[in-house]
């Protein structure tokens, strides 16, 4: 039986479907998520309403319990606007950003982390590909650290340029982190690192707000097994790089006149 159903996606995503139209690989199945390689190499996903909104994602109004994805077998196929998996067929009738929106400037109450992201060539180098997974760990805090361009205003354009020209190399990483490392370097991302972005910029008297801290930490490290811890890392790495920035910008200013 043919189980028809609409999505919402971003326009990314509806410009790679209609790229790559013509059979696809799945190159992984779960209840809440299909990954697909479409034919230009580019990387979508199927998810239900209760998965990680990932920004390739054609995101379902259905959860993993109404509509489980992994029961559906047979060919995969892209087409403008949509596409198939086996007996599914999934069309896009609406659009949503996946654009991670600036958030202000992290706090001064920030824990001190080594960064390891003085030399954006040596730590794509070091990190990219490193782990094990379909998001290997060393993507996932590139990802987060990238997160910090939109959300904080850091300047992460060395780092993204980095990432781009690394995974130009083949097989340095799986599929699905491409893709992902890609749509980060481009300013997108998940929910969960935009409220921890919020946590970090929100503030009174320059202390957090320590319970909406714990709990937006709390949901970006409920991702997958061990990327959300990778994520949310990254992130504070990176908001520890935009206070170490403001700092010696004010001291810069304060040194004049």
């Amino acid at each position: 039986m043919t189980v028809l159903s609409s999505a919402t996606a971003p326009g990314f995503v509806l410009a790679e479907l209609a790229r790559g139209a013509g059979p696809a690989e799945l190159i992984g199945q779960f209840r809440t998520a299909c990954y697909l390689r479409l034919r230009t190499g580019a990387v979508v996903a199927v998810l239900t309403a209760d998965a990680v909104r990932l920004p390739i994602g054609l995101v379902l109004p259905w959860t993993s319990g109404q509509l489980p994805l992994d029961r559906f077998t047979g060919p995969a196929r892209a087409v403008a606007g949509g596409l198939t998996v086996g007996s599914l067929r999934v069309t896009v009738t609406e659009r949503h950003s996946a654009a991670l929106a600036y958030c202000g400037r992290p706090v001064a109450a920030l824990p001190e982390l080594a960064d390891p992201f003085t030399s954006a060539d040596a730590a794509v180098a070091g990190l990219l590909g490193r782990g094990s997974g379909l998001t290997p760990a060393g993507d996932d805090l590139l990802c987060g650290v990238l997160a910090a361009g939109p959300l904080f205003g850091a300047d992460v354009s060395e780092l993204a340029a980095a990432v781009r020209d690394r995974l130009a190399e083949n097989r340095v990483t799986t599929s699905l982190s491409r893709q992902l490392l890609l749509r980060a370097a481009a300013g997108d991302g998940v929910p969960q690192l935009q409220r921890l972005g919020h946590a970090l910029c929100s503030a009174s008297q320059g202390q957090p707000d320590r319970a909406e801290l714990a709990a937006a930490w709390r949901q970006v490290t409920e991702i997958g097994h061990s990327s959300g811890v990778a994520l949310g890392t990254g992130l504070l790495v990176g908001a520890v790089r935009a206070r170490r920035v403001d700092s010696v910008a004010a001291v810069g200013t304060a040194g004049v006149g």
